[in-house]
């Protein structure tokens, strides 16, 4: 008599699927995140899972530096990442993206995002109104990918304020745009720090768990109210709600000099290959 057979028919039997594969580098990404905390925060971490659901969470703030569209054409860095700026004399203007009109350059369109870190600067110790913070992004579903989520979202980029205030590298992804522009961002605050805290209550939310409060916003070249608008140029995703809702018109030290507009700083252009 023959040995039963092991190999199972339809899906089941390609092995890993891409899908499958995905979720589990996901799920990589994340478990690496949570192993570089400090012991409270990893501890936070393990009740509750890393990650963003992008099509929900409170809306970003998200402002749109004036202007910055120009930049790109001489440097991939921002002006002030030069040793020879002056913050001082540097004039910057901060528009609400919702508020502005772009037509259809980058809808269905490869797009470079690069996550240039926070702005106005590192906050201080003490500061800022979490402990960990998280930036997610999205890719779409391929069509074979039956379950799990559309779109996918991966760990962009971080930041945290313990033992002191450090953030990642810059990142250069390369990412696809929906028909109308979509771009899925999401950021994820962590502050582990009990319940009365005055920096959890800063952070106030209705979404359980306690302590974590997510942020997304969807990109669009449609005229789409409540959705920011996207287009080439340097956006500041806050962290806060309601930061940028009234835009700035002022110089980059004033900005320097207060707390409370903790943003992640990202560049958005159409990537040139010979980069």
């Amino acid at each position: 008599m023959s040995e039963p057979s092991t190999r199972t028919s339809g899906r089941n039997g390609q092995g890993l699927r891409r899908r499958d594969f995905l979720a589990l580098g996901a799920a990589a990404t994340a478990a690496t995140a949570v192993t570089t905390l400090p012991a409270s925060a990893a501890i936070f971490a393990e009740r509750s899972a890393l990650g963003v659901d992008l099509l929900s969470g409170e809306p970003i703030s998200v402002g749109y530096v004036a202007g910055s569209d120009e930049w790109w054409q001489e440097r991939l860095d921002l002006p002030w990442d030069y040793p020879d700026f002056s913050p001082e004399g540097f004039s910057i203007e901060i528009v609400p993206a919702e508020s502005m009109t772009v037509g259809s350059q980058l809808a269905d369109r490869r797009i470079e995002l690069a996550v240039h870190g926070l702005f106005p600067r590192l906050p201080r110790p003490g500061a800022a109104a979490w402990k960990s913070l998280y930036m997610f992004a999205s890719m779409p579903a391929s069509p074979e990918m039956v379950f799990g989520p559309d779109p996918v979202p991966f760990l962009a980029w971080s930041a945290r304020m313990d033992p002191q205030p450090s953030e990642a590298a810059k990142v250069r992804p390369i990412l696809p745009t929906g028909v109308d522009g979509s771009l899925r961002v999401g950021l994820e605050m962590r502050s582990p720090l009990g319940k009365g805290s005055p920096r959890v209550d800063s952070l106030r939310t209705t979404s359980p768990p306690q302590g974590i409060v997510e942020r997304t916003a969807n990109f669009t070249v449609d005229n789409i109210v409540g959705r920011p608008k996207l287009q080439e140029g340097l956006y500041l995703l806050a962290c806060g709600a309601g930061v940028w809702d009234r835009g700035f018109r002022g110089t980059l030290d004033q900005l320097r000099r207060r707390d409370g507009l903790d943003s992640v700083a990202i560049g958005i252009r159409l990537p040139d290959l010979s980069d």
